[in-house]
């Protein structure tokens, strides 16, 4: 006894003394404590609840204002309990049930989907109020759609837009949205979505809701989900030019999310990187990690195209963590994904190949379309890795069907020069002609990233009459915001060049090559540049891997933060680690980079690329 604060010296001591208690014996102290905290009213609503055996709207409401206070300041997953104990101790049916369903919604914002989708939907059938079941459901398919039950909340999703157009068209739009990110994963024939907005555009005409900019940034979304490949004037605008709007927390960083999301999609990265980092960090502040996870993965997404790895791999190991945590089955496989891609990328084959296992392994076949192409352009580089380029072109010739239609609309055509690479390296380069013909009726005015392939793959099956097309990839105004492509480019003219005894035009182009590509760590890649710089008569070592390169992923992370000045605990914060993570990988950095203080780290970390 300390004062009036009572002290166990072990937990399980007050654990022990706990059970041996009769259950009136515990009410009583629960009543007691209650009366105590008069001050704290979360505290005393929790204690009151636990000293109530029947119901009683007295506490029960304590509980759903305690829940409230719980959720502004973050803690989402506390807020989901309170609440369902309030459902539980309600006296009447209406307040029972609403409270329940807020509950839900509480859950599937703090990335408990599968829980939000099982009581939704159990809340849709049982419940008598038609709101009620309408609400329960369109929430219900929302959770479900974050889980690998891809189908059913196809299903789930098009029962409730058929309910919502009518009644609610605004709480639509976010179930449209959802479908079409689902179409989009799945890789399905994006006509069903055509027809829903079709039916939206028409439910909303005219009408208004409380939050007018949400609607344009989701049609926008939408509407580059159908056609993932155009560039209208008017989209690219809105994701340019739209302000950040006033709104609450959840609906900012929705609006956030799908504009920056446009933007990646747009091939516009500098934008995307903004839009999505303010609302990754709107979502952190307001713990919300079921929508978080979504907004890392299209965040890595974009990083991956600019090149920045490292935090492509710091985000797939968050999304890992918050994925398992809250048991977001989906996420856990993105999550898995992001790394896979960057160990292929950066020719660790080993970590890749089990990283993409585990892939194939959790995705239902048919349902997850973009992952499977995505993991098989990453084998294909780890085939390369391992000097077996009639297996890197085995991997990623699957990406297109034999007449060159693309498995998927938009990936395939992101990974066109990869697979014209591997196709000039396995002497396929047959089977190019039929995939570019495709190409040039599915993409008439093709947006910088695709123009950049295209330009690669037409160079690659061109033989003899390539250069045009070498120059146009090259000297693409663009092409710098994807410094791989770009390094890829030249590797593949300079080879050209030196085929044809230009050995002088030839290390103009890979020398820069060569440098993008140590800069990036993408050994392979390096290899295969140094290689022709030999050939092209230029003497290069052997490269000595640098300091940097011999850090782990989440140690550049940590020393980067460390070198802006943050101190181990600001660090642990921005991480999701724990101070002693911090300190820990600080401590082992220190002897690579040859440094003996954290003022010396400015000195011996690289420019973010």
């Amino acid at each position: 006894m300390a004062g009036h604060v009572v002290r166990f010296r072990h937990p399980l001591v007050r654990a022990a003394a706990t059970s041996r208690a009769s259950a009136a014996a515990r009410r009583a102290a629960h009543t007691q404590l209650a009366a105590a905290y008069d001050d704290d009213p979360e505290r005393q609503a929790r204690h009151r609840a636990e000293a109530t055996v029947v119901p009683d709207e007295d506490v029960a409401g304590a509980l759903a204002l305690a829940s409230e206070l719980a959720l502004r300041r973050g803690a989402s997953a506390e807020a989901t309990r309170l609440m369902v104990r309030a459902s539980e101790l309600s006296v009447d049916r209406v307040s029972r049930e609403e409270r329940v369903l807020h509950a839900v919604q509480i859950g599937s914002v703090s990335g408990s989907f599968e829980w939000a989708a099982e009581t939704g939907t159990r809340l849709r059938l049982e419940s008598e109020d038609p709101s009620i079941r309408l609400r329960a459901a369109h929430v219900a398919a929302y959770a479900l759609a974050q889980t690998d039950r891809s189908g059913a909340a196809r299903r789930a999703l098009v029962e409730v837009l058929e309910q919502l157009k009518d009644t609610d068209p605004f709480w639509g739009w976010s179930s449209l949205t959802t479908l079409a990110v689902l179409s989009y994963r799945a890789g399905w024939d994006p006509g069903e979505v055509a027809e829903w907005l079709e039916v939206y555009e028409r439910a909303m005409d005219g009408s208004e809701s409380a939050f007018p900019a949400i609607v344009p940034a989701a049609r926008a979304w939408i509407r580059l989900q159908i056609d993932p490949t155009s560039r209208p004037a008017d989209v690219l605008e809105l994701v340019r030019e739209a302000p950040v709007p006033d709104y609450p927390a959840e609906v900012t960083g929705t609006h956030e999310m799908l504009l920056g999301a446009a933007a990646w999609l747009l091939d516009e990265p500098a934008v995307a990187l903004e839009r999505l980092s303010r609302s990754l960090e709107i979502k952190r502040r307001a713990d919300q990690p079921g929508e978080m996870t979504q907004t890392l993965i299209a965040l890595a997404l974009v990083q991956f195209a600019v090149g920045d790895y490292d935090a492509v791999e710091q985000a797939g190991r968050l999304v890992q963590d918050i994925a398992e945590a809250r048991n977001q089955s989906y996420a856990v496989v993105d999550g898995y994904e992001l790394q896979a891609r960057v160990a292929g990328i950066r020719g660790d084959a080993e970590r890749a190949r089990e990283l993409c296992d585990r892939v194939l392994l959790e995705i239902p076949a048919g349902e997850a379309l973009a992952l499977e192409v995505t993991v098989r352009v990453t084998m294909s580089w780890l085939r390369l890795a391992e000097h077996d380029v009639q297996g890197a072109w085995r991997e990623v010739s699957w990406i297109f069907h034999e007449d060159g239609e693309p498995r998927h609309p938009h990936i395939c055509y992101r990974e066109l020069g990869t697979y014209a690479s591997a196709a000039l390296r396995a002497g396929a380069v047959e089977h190019l002609g039929r995939v570019l013909e495709v190409a040039r009726r599915r993409l008439p005015d093709p947006r910088p990233y695709h123009r950049l392939q295209l330009a690669r793959a037409r160079a690659l099956a061109a033989g003899e009459d390539a250069e045009p097309w070498h120059l146009e990839a090259v000297h693409d105004p663009d092409a710098a915001r994807w410094p791989f492509e770009l390094a890829n480019a030249q590797l593949e003219y300079g080879a050209w060049l030196r085929r044809r005894h230009r050995p002088t035009d030839a290390r103009a182009q890979l020398q820069p090559a060569l440098e993008t590509f140590s800069r990036l760590a993408t050994r392979v890649w390096a290899e295969l540049a140094r290689a022709e710089l030999r050939a092209a008569g230029v003497a290069t070592a052997v490269a000595e891997p640098s300091a940097w390169a011999g850090l782990t992923g989440q140690e550049r992370q940590v020393v980067r933060l460390a070198a802006t000045g943050m101190t181990n605990p600001e660090i642990a914060a921005a991480l999701y680690l724990s101070p002693r993570t911090v300190s820990t990988h600080l401590y082992h950095a220190f002897p690579k980079l040859g440094v003996t203080a954290r003022a010396q780290l400015r000195d011996v970390v690289p420019e973010p690329t």
